[in-house]
């Protein structure tokens, strides 16, 4: 049996008009209505198999240079030419016959001990949220595959010799979307013009360079040396392999369901085989589809991680534009979306609505949730991107202080003083959440319009008007939270009291944040009296 990534039909999509259906990898941009999105049974898998495609067109076919680039963006390759692009890549994508297999440890065998149930697989919680329910369950050839390059594309730490993916545990994706699928994969790719991208040679593909499991055999006791940059070819960020994995596939004599697509078949995983120390990469390495912290001095780069407010406009400076001044770290974004800003001077909204960002918020080894989001793609020129980005930081600081004055002002509202009340209690989460999801389509409003001129005296309306935006957000939230029960005549005063100092704290605060024209003071009785 076997089942071919490349010239089999797979991946899941969903059309302009609505429909669905599968495709092959050289198929993703064929069809009348085109394909505009992947339509995998889970959301962690559909930001993986956006990857995949990436990676697979970055080592098949990477344009020669930014002219290249954009003639292909505007026109796909029909599909018969994207063929014969991807046939020398063939041989490496089978799931289940003779080695290599895809992403598979080649010294693994089947009749191995060390067995685990297909479930596995998937990244989960202690309650198995994020899992199919039962023990014995059976994956279709498509899902197992995406189960598999998921894994080993977000790998967490998984204990003892269970490395975490070539990007450390849980790492934060970040891809340019389009209004299709080929202009979202195709807009992520890199052409051989950028710094350190290099195309393959048939020996790299050959030698494990590229792909890990096309190499050498692991040893039988797995690796234990770091693997770093300058030991593998450009490519084999895309191709990373910290698990030693193989699939188990089986014949069945009657089609049954796979656990997550539903959709029936023969051919079924229901488990894996799996043996600590595989790849175990270095710091050093920079995926292009990832943010990083670059720290300085002979510290490693931390590549940004998913979080649970990972898509709120306080992360979209950094993210989309760099960040120097931030204090942790400079943030540098990801390579796709820096080529992508340089080239494409003003990216049409309906055409590239956004920056899509996706990953799990990870507790050390468990999953909390999974984060996705989409930030806007703004037009900001090269001469304006510093005085762009002190504008920004300064809405983002305003905002940030006002939300510390507003937790302090309901603290000092709801409980006496020197009570042991903490802000990370649910009550001062949910305001804040409340804050931030009322500020965030003013903020993306304001910057738009900072985007063309970002200069000091053209931008102060807009300053002005985010001050008065986040006075009004936090007096409705403070009013909210505080109006929610009755109060003794002490109690009362001292809500009264509190949402004073909170006036008071955001009128000297935020002039001073968003330099601001200082208000004129008011004339003592005295004088105005003359």
């Amino acid at each position: 049996m076997d089942f071919n990534l490349i010239a089999q039909a797979w991946l899941p999509v969903v059309r302009q008009d609505g429909s669905t259906g599968v495709v092959a990898p050289w198929d993703i941009a064929g069809g009348d209505p085109p394909a505009v999105d992947l339509a995998a049974p889970r959301a962690e898998f559909r930001a993986a198999l956006l990857e995949f495609l990436v990676g697979l067109l970055q080592t098949a076919c990477p344009p020669k240079d930014d002219r290249e680039w954009r003639a292909r963006l505007k026109k796909p390759p029909e599909p018969e030419e994207l063929r014969v692009l991807l046939a020398p890549l063939q041989p490496y994508f089978n799931l289940f016959s003779t080695a290599p297999r895809f992403l598979q440890d080649a010294a693994l065998r089947p009749d191995s001990p060390h067995t685990f149930p297909v479930r596995d697989l998937l990244t989960e919680d202690t309650t198995g949220h994020f899992a199919p329910e039962g023990a014995d369950q059976a994956f279709c050839p498509a899902c197992a595959a995406m189960a598999l390059f998921t894994l080993q594309a977000f790998a967490p730490a998984g204990g003892r010799g269970n490395m975490t993916s070539l990007r450390g545990g849980g790492p934060l994706s970040t891809l340019v979307r389009g209004n299709t699928l080929w202009r979202t994969v195709w807009a992520n790719v890199l052409p051989l013009t950028e710094k350190g991208v290099v195309a393959a040679t048939s020996a790299d593909l050959a030698s494990g360079g590229v792909f890990p499991w096309a190499g050498p055999p692991i040893p039988a006791h797995g690796f234990t040396d770091k693997t770093w940059p300058e030991d593998k070819h450009f490519l084999h960020s895309y191709w990373g392999m910290p698990r030693r994995l193989l699939l188990l596939p089986e014949e069945t004599s009657a089609p049954e369901p796979c656990a997550l697509c539903a959709e029936e078949g023969n051919v079924l995983v229901r488990r894996y085989v799996s043996r600590p120390d595989g790849y175990d990469y270095g710091d050093t390495w920079r995926h292009p589809l990832t943010p990083y912290r670059v720290q300085g001095g002979n510290n490693p780069t931390l590549s940004v991680k998913g979080s649970a407010n990972i898509t709120g406009y306080t992360h979209w400076l950094g993210v989309v534009y760099g960040d120097p001044a931030d204090s942790r770290a400079p943030l540098v974004p990801a390579a796709c979306v820096r080529h992508f800003r340089a080239v494409q001077d003003e990216p049409d909204p309906a055409q590239y609505p956004g920056l899509g960002v996706a990953g799990f918020d990870m507790d050390n080894m468990k999953p909390r949730q999974w984060c996705e989001g989409r930030f806007p793609l703004l037009h900001v020129a090269a001469e304006h991107e510093d005085d762009f980005r002190t504008r920004i930081t300064a809405m983002i600081q305003a905002a940030e202080e006002t939300r510390k004055k507003l937790m302090g002002a309901l603290k000092g509202a709801l409980f006496p003083e020197g009570s042991p009340a903490k802000i990370d209690a649910s009550l001062f989460v949910n305001a804040a959440a409340v804050f931030w999801a009322s500020t965030e389509g003013e903020f993306y409003r304001l910057a738009a319009q900072c985007a063309p001129d970002p200069d000091l005296d053209t931008t102060l309306p807009v300053r002005t008007d985010w001050a008065a935006k986040l006075r009004a957000t936090a007096l409705e939230v403070f009013d909210g939270e505080t109006g929610r029960g009755r109060f003794r005549p002490e109690e009362a005063r001292r809500v009264v009291n509190a949402r004073r100092i909170l006036l008071i704290g955001m009128a000297k605060a935020l002039p001073k944040l968003l330099a601001l024209p200082e208000a004129p003071k008011p004339k003592k009785r005295k004088e105005a009296a003359q």
